[in-house]
């Protein structure tokens, strides 16, 4: 009999915890998916199941702000602060939702990625990608 309680408690438990991480997602405003754009591009993103808040109030859970990545690919070293002063790498670390950036002609893939007030990205990656092209 207590074997079952705890067997159920663990299990609810875990369901509880998997249902706020599916919650949790970031996505693009702006521009729409596979967007012909003029530079410079404004780039808005939203959350949902998150706070989205200034780097400067520190780690909160299921807390923290943007990273816009240029060229669409998650850093190797996921689990670490994101690099300041990477070209490709923009912080959004005042907890802002839209940001412009000047791009040269072509075609891009631009993912945000949600990291916390100390730039450490959440794991898994709570990321999302939007293809556009500029004119």
């Amino acid at each position: 009999m207590i074997q079952t309680l705890r067997f159920i408690i663990v299990s609810l438990v875990f369901i509880f915890y998997i249902s706020i991480a599916a919650a949790q997602e970031v996505f693009f405003t702006k521009p729409k998916q596979n967007s012909l754009v003029e530079s410079p591009v404004e780039f808005c993103m939203g959350v949902s199941g998150l706070i989205l808040e200034s780097a400067s109030k520190g780690v909160n859970e299921g807390a923290g702000h943007h990273h816009l990545l240029i060229s669409g690919s998650l850093p190797k070293m996921i689990k670490s602060p994101l690099r300041k002063g990477k070209i490709d790498i923009i912080h959004l670390g005042g907890g802002s939702e839209c940001h412009s950036v000047k791009l040269t002609p072509g075609k891009y893939k631009i993912r945000t990625l949600f990291a916390n007030g100390a730039h450490v990205p959440f794991y898994p990656a709570i990321t999302s990608t939007v293809k556009i092209q500029v004119k």
